[in-house]
């Protein structure tokens, strides 16, 4: 990050009432793997509704869906 972009950073927060806390490192390579996990979550998505869909249909992903929330919140209630 350049020294005018810092410094205008700075004024934004301070116009806001507010400052900086956390330090910001974006750096090519952690954008890039944030980008790639970004991603992957909408393919995989997309691939697990195609294979619902071919197997169960519409009611069968909705009955699923609603299966695994049950599931989830009983787990969630045991510890």
């Amino acid at each position: 990050m350049s020294v005018n972009m810092r410094r205008r950073d700075t004024e934004t927060l301070a116009r806001l009432g507010k400052r900086q806390v956390l330090k910001r490192r974006f750096y090519f390579w952690s954008l890039f793997a944030f980008a790639v996990c970004e991603l992957i979550t909408w393919e995989s998505v997309l691939a697990l509704f195609a294979e619902g869909l071919r197997n169960g249909g519409p009611a069968g992903l909705i009955y699923g869906y609603i299966f695994a929330s049950m599931s989830t919140m009983y787990v969630s209630s045991l510890s």
